[in-house]
């Protein structure tokens, strides 16, 4: 989030963490078929497309040919991404206070690591408080549109 803003104040626009709902929509949820798919390509494993232990972490883009339905990269595997949501149990529901800015909270990680084909999954989530940091979890930051008048 720290980044987010310093990103925002240089460049002028609205950087921040995608929302967790943004995040499944632009990565598992298939829009032809109304559902979460357990990977961005659909309900059944495949290596050459994602990455899992055999490899290790991936530059980000190895695995351009398999874009989520909405032509997101690398949501399936290689890192946990932090999402701005507090850690709530499902149903997600936008008025239980989940998108604050301030809270020492957990915070909802979406998408699997490379560790194995079973939890390479885009519909994983898990977890971390604002101080956690490894080597298997990353973001990515979400650009908001600007509003018309």
């Amino acid at each position: 989030m720290a980044y987010a803003a310093w990103l925002a104040k240089l460049t002028g626009q609205s950087w921040r963490l995608p929302t967790e709902a943004e995040w499944e929509k632009a990565s598992p949820w298939t829009p032809q078929v109304m559902k979460v798919q357990q990977y961005t390509w659909g309900d059944i494993f495949t290596t050459p497309r994602s990455n899992t232990g055999e490899r290790g972490k991936a530059a980000v883009g190895l695995f351009r040919y398999y874009p989520s339905p909405y032509h997101v990269y690398d949501m399936a595997t290689n890192v946990r991404e932090w999402t701005h949501t507090l850690y709530r149990l499902y149903p997600y529901t936008l008025s239980d206070g989940r998108e604050v800015d301030e809270s020492d909270e957990r915070r909802v990680l979406r998408g699997d690591t490379y560790a194995t084909a079973k939890s390479a999954r885009a519909a994983s989530r898990g977890y971390g408080t604002p101080d956690y940091t490894s080597s298997t979890v990353g973001f990515r930051l979400a650009l908001s549109a600007a509003r018309s008048e």
